[in-house]
């Protein structure tokens, strides 16, 4: 049989490649249609052909992977079947990205839309990591002698209210922060003057897009709950194409970064 030799790559530390033992001898078999048998040797070839390397198999590719592209103050469009899991997986996705820039200034708006409205009391939120930061207008509001209710998860998964003034926080079990404090009845928003909720986006006829836990829905259901709700988002969270349901309580005003937007079914 002919040998022919093939050099083999020398071992480098690391790179996970066996050590390389000088050459390694290959065997090289007859290929001939008219040789005596697929595994004969050089010897096996009749006259006139000419003992060859076995053909190589073809090297299988990995995939090429597919990349998401970074946020780039937009919200791409929504494919999947179910458009409103789909669409908070790409929320909080770019919400998780812009959360690395540092934060951004809800509070101007927020605070001149309050004066405009009249309100002395409102329910407000904490907001979680990658929310629009409501903290420093809830402490300025306080300040100025007004008052805030904020959340709490109550066991049967409705809210309860505690008075911003005698609140703490922490972690509820849903990994958002809530209010700790003694808890006024849940029928408080019956007497609040504006409700600031949080929300994944919201459309201009006043859709709002929650997390999908369904509390403040239970929470705004109430026919008794008049005062106008504000959806405080990051701007290119209001977008037109949020599916919703009719029974759904839609927000009147919408807060961002960049402006005050008046919302509307009308």
């Amino acid at each position: 049989m002919l040998t022919v030799y093939r050099a083999v790559p020398e071992h480098r530390p690391g790179t996970g490649c066996p050590p390389a033992e000088g050459l390694r001898p290959t065997p090289v078999a007859c290929h001939h249609p008219r040789a005596r048998g697929p595994s004969a040797g050089a010897a096996a070839c009749p006259p006139g052909a000419t003992a060859s390397p076995p053909p190589e198999r073809p090297r299988r590719t990995a995939p090429t992977p597919v990349s998401t592209p970074a946020y780039a103050g937009h919200m791409p469009p929504v494919s999947d079947p179910d458009p409103k899991q789909e669409l908070r997986r790409v929320i909080r996705r770019a919400r998780r990205l812009r959360a690395e820039a540092g934060p951004t200034d809800h509070g101007d708006g927020l605070r001149r839309l309050l004066d405009r409205l009249g309100a002395r009391t409102i329910a407000a939120f904490l907001p979680s990591r990658n929310e629009p930061d409501v903290r420093p207008i809830l402490h300025a509001w306080l300040a100025d002698g007004h008052r805030a209710l904020l959340p709490r998860v109550l066991p049967d998964h409705r809210l309860g209210w505690v008075d911003a003034a005698h609140a703490t926080e922490r972690p509820s079990a849903l990994g958002v922060p809530e209010a700790i404090g003694p808890t006024a009845h849940r029928a408080a928003l019956r007497d609040v003057d504006a409700i600031v909720v949080p929300a994944l986006a919201v459309a201009p006829d006043g859709t709002r897009l929650g997390q999908g836990g369904g509390y403040y829905d239970r929470a705004l259901a109430d026919p008794a709950v008049t005062a106008p709700v504000i959806a405080v988002v990051f701007d290119d969270e209001v977008r037109a194409d949020l599916p919703g349901e009719p029974h759904d309580r839609p927000a009147d005003w919408a807060v961002t970064e960049r402006r005050v937007l008046r919302l509307g079914r009308g």
